[in-house]
């Protein structure tokens, strides 16, 4: 957590503490991470990804005569995609120049299964490999972002 009173980012270990914090800070510039602060344990990924925010922004048509009806458009088309893939159920803000889509997901770590593991995939992971310090998650991370774009 920051705030405007903090000098940079504060653990916090319960509700009651955060409440705290922003009293203090008379409720100005509190952000909260998303995330916790320890993901891996011995080198081994111990949390999934479980958070997935889009960003529907003006700038992408901003070559179109109604911008904010082809940001509609899209916003539209996501969601319907999202709710027939994974049936999710996400919360959509309007942040003044388009759209934030928040969506919890529950996926495994990739790490953790033998079929993913850097065990199996050796020569991905050697020492002398470009992966060699990532985590099998990250890796298909990029690749699902190289994917994505070829389909774009």
């Amino acid at each position: 957590m920051m705030t405007s009173t903090s000098k940079g980012l504060i653990s916090i270990n319960s509700k009651e503490e955060i409440l705290q914090k922003c009293r203090e800070a008379d409720y100005k510039e509190c952000l909260i991470n998303a995330y916790p602060e320890n993901l891996e344990i011995n080198g081994m990924l111990i949390q999934s990804p479980n958070f997935v925010l889009i960003d529907l922004d003006i700038s992408l048509c901003k070559t179109c005569i109604y911008p904010i009806r082809k940001l509609d458009y899209l916003l539209k088309q996501t969601l319907m995609q999202i709710k027939e893939d994974i049936h999710g159920q996400p919360t959509v803000l309007w942040t003044g120049n388009g759209y934030h889509i928040y969506l919890p997901v529950q996926v495994p770590i990739l790490d953790t299964k033998y079929e993913f593991s850097k065990g199996r995939f050796q020569n991905l992971f050697s020492l002398n490999s470009r992966y060699c310090d990532y985590y099998v998650s990250e890796v298909f991370m990029q690749f699902v972002e190289m994917f994505d774009r070829r389909k774009v």
